[in-house]
C-alpha cells in the first residue's frame, strides 16, 4: 500500500486556513476578556481632559458652552455629566433633567473611580466624582451599552468569519497551487539530476527564495555536469598517460627475454625501463596530490613560514636544470617575508612553478623572482610566446612545443588547487615572450 504523502500544496493550504481561523478565534477571545477593560481604560484616560475642559468653561462662566460640551460627551462618547445641586442635594444636568440618586446621604470621595452594579438589572456603571470649586461633578458611563455592542459584534464577526474563511480558502487554494507548482518543477529537476539527466534551465522567473533555489539548482546541475565531464576526461587522460609507459616497459621487457642480447643493448633497454618507471612514479605522485587537493574533507595544516626559504629550497632542488640550460636566477625577495599556510603543500606548488620556469625557459636567459605590493612574481623568457593561457590550468594539457620536454601535464592543475585551498589570488601574464606567474598574498 502506498503511503499517504502530505504534500506541500496541502500544507500551504491548511496552514493559510489555520492562520485565518487562529486570528478569528484570538479576536473572539480578546473581545470577551479585554473589551470591557479596554473601554474602561479609555474612559479613564479621557477623564482628566474632560474635567479640565469643564473647569475652563466654569471659570469662564460659559454656561452655554458647558451645556453643549456635556451634550456632545453624552451623544458621542456615552458619558453622562451630572452636577450636584447644593440646595436640593440632587444630581442635575444643565438640560433641566432631574436624576434621583442614592448618593444623597453618601460621602463623596474626590478623584476616585467606582464601578457600581444595579441590583435589579445587573447593569454596571463606571462613576468618577471630582469637586470643582464648590460644585461636585460626576462623570458616569454605562457598561451595559458595551455588553450589548459586544453581543452584536460577536454575531457580526461570526457571519464575517464564515464569509472570510470561504473567500480566503479560495485565495489560499490558488496561492498554494502557485507556490507548489514551482516547487514541483524544482523537485522534478532535482530528480532528473539525481539520474544524471542534467538540465540547463528550470524556467522559473521569480525574485524570491524559490527563484534563488531554482537558480542554485540550475548552477548545481551545470557544475555537476562539468565535474563529471572533467572526471571522465581525467580518467581517460590518466589511463592514456599510464598506458604509454606500461606499453614501453612491456615491449622492452619482452625484448630482454630474448636470447643472445648484447650487454650494451641490455643496458640501453634497462635505462628505458628505468626512465619510464620514473615517469610513471611522477605521474602517480601527481595524481595523488591532485586527488588529495580535490577532496572536500581536506584541511590545511596552517603554520607561519618564511617564503624565501621555501623558494631557495626549490631552486636548489632543480639546480641541475639551471646549469644545463645556463640560466641566470635573479632573486630579489626579502629574507623576512612571512606567510601563513600549509608549508608542505605550498612547497609542492612552488616546486611546480619553479620547475616549469626552468623547463620552459629559453637557454641562456634570466629568471626573475620578486615581491612587490604583497604579490610574488616569477618571470621567465619562454621559447614559444603563442601559449593558450585559457586552457593552461586543465589537467594533461601541455603546450605544442613541450613534446620534447619531460612532464605529465598536471603541474598547473596542482598549483591551481593548492592556491585556491589557501584562498589566494593568482594568475599568469604573457607579454611578448615573458611569462609572469603571480600570487597575491
Amino acid at each position: 500500500m502506498k503511503k499517504f504523502q502530505f504534500k506541500i500544496f496541502h500544507k500551504l493550504f491548511f496552514y493559510s486556513i489555520g492562520i485565518v481561523f487562529l486570528t478569528i478565534v484570538s479576536t473572539y477571545i480578546f473581545n470577551i476578556i479585554f473589551l470591557d477593560k479596554f473601554y474602561i481604560y479609555r474612559v479613564k484616560c479621557q477623564v482628566p481632559t474632560i474635567m479640565e475642559n469643564i473647569k475652563n468653561y466654569s471659570n469662564e462662566n460659559n454656561i452655554t458652552g458647558l451645556n453643549n460640551y456635556t451634550k456632545k460627551l453624552r451623544e458621542r462618547e456615552g458619558i453622562l455629566t451630572l452636577f450636584l445641586n447644593p440646595h436640593t442635594k440632587q444630581w442635575d444636568t444643565y438640560f433641566g433633567c432631574f436624576f434621583p440618586t442614592s448618593d444623597k446621604n453618601r460621602v463623596l470621595i474626590n478623584k476616585q473611580f467606582a464601578l457600581r452594579e444595579q441590583v435589579a438589572t445587573g447593569a454596571k456603571t463606571l462613576i468618577y466624582n471630582e469637586k470643582i470649586g464648590n460644585t461636585w461633578v460626576s462623570l458616569r458611563t454605562s457598561l451595559s451599552t458595551i455588553s450589548a455592542y459586544k453581543r452584536e459584534i460577536m454575531f457580526f464577526n461570526t457571519i464575517v468569519s464564515f464569509f472570510l474563511v470561504f473567500i480566503l480558502s479560495i485565495i489560499g487554494l490558488f496561492i498554494s497551487k502557485y507556490f507548489s507548482k514551482d516547487i514541483k518543477a524544482i523537485n522534478s529537476a532535482a530528480k532528473s539530476i539525481s539520474n544524471l539527466d542534467f538540465i540547463d534551465n528550470i524556467n522559473i522567473k521569480r525574485d524570491d527564495e524559490i527563484g534563488d533555489l531554482a537558480k542554485s539548482v540550475e548552477k548545481m546541475s551545470k557544475e555537476l555536469k562539468d565535474s563529471i565531464t572533467n572526471i571522465e576526461s581525467f580518467v581517460s587522460n590518466a589511463s592514456h598517460e599510464l598506458k604509454t609507459p606500461v606499453a614501453i616497459i612491456m615491449s622492452n621487457t619482452s625484448h630482454l627475454l630474448e636470447n643472445n642480447i648484447p650487454n650494451d643493448e641490455v643496458k640501453r633497454i634497462a635505462k628505458i625501463i628505468l626512465n619510464e618507471t620514473n615517469e610513471m612514479k611522477e605521474l602517480i605522485s601527481n595524481l595523488l596530490v591532485l586527488s588529495k587537493t580535490n577532496s572536500l574533507h581536506f584541511k590545511l595544516n596552517r603554520k607561519n613560514f618564511i617564503l624565501n626559504e621555501l623558494i631557495e629550497s626549490s631552486l636548489e632542488k632543480y639546480d641541475f636544470l639551471e646549469f644545463s640550460k645556463d640560466l641566470n636566477i635573479e632573486n630579489f625577495l626579502n629574507k623576512n617575508i612571512e606567510i601563513s599556510g600549509d608549508k608542505n603543500l605550498f612547497g609542492i606548488a612552488i616546486d611546480n612553478i619553479i620547475l616549469n620556469a626552468f623547463k620552459y625557459s629559453k637557454e641562456d636567459s634570466d629568471i626573475i623572482i620578486s615581491f612587490e605590493e604583497n604579490t610574488l612574481h616569477i618571470k621567465n623568457i619562454v621559447t614559444n610566446p603563442n601559449i593558450n593561457i585559457s586552457h593552461l590550468w586543465d589537467p594533461f594539457v601541455r603546450g605544442k612545443n613541450s613534446s620534447n620536454i619531460e612532464g605529465t601535464g598536471l603541474g598547473m592543475s596542482i598549483i591551481k588547487n593548492i592556491l585556491e585551498l589557501h584562498s589566494l589570488k593568482y594568475g599568469v601574464l604573457l607579454e611578448k615572450n615573458i611569462f609572469n606567474f603571480w600570487i597575491k598574498f
